[in-house]
């Protein structure tokens, strides 16, 4: 997204109320496909798949999770003029030792 150089611009309030639907439909997202938020940091979102409970089409949950979030940020950026949200996404998959 690149929100870092703006965000030091701008008063924490409207950066977190800039972000808080981001938040809200990614989380929405992710959760949709069986995936958990596992933590935001910044405007990055880190999800697992296949915690706590795992599934054979995890990896493929995932991808459709990414390209669900592309469409649901660009459907925001309609909405609501301000908010400009340009992301990235990448999926890895492989063994996770999760641990609660």
């Amino acid at each position: 997204m690149g929100s870092t150089a703006s965000a030091e611009q701008m008063d924490p309030e409207d950066v977190r109320a800039r972000l808080a639907p981001y938040y809200a439909r990614v989380r929405a997202e992710l959760e949709s496909f069986g995936g958990t938020v596992e933590k935001f940091i910044g405007d990055a979102v880190v999800a697992l798949f296949g915690a706590p409970m795992a599934h054979e089409d995890d990896p493929e949950r995932g991808v459709r999770a990414a390209l669900a979030i592309k469409k649901a940020v660009e459907a925001l950026n309609t909405q609501d003029d301000w908010l400009d949200i340009h992301l990235r996404t990448a999926v890895h998959t492989g063994e996770a030792l999760v641990v609660r």
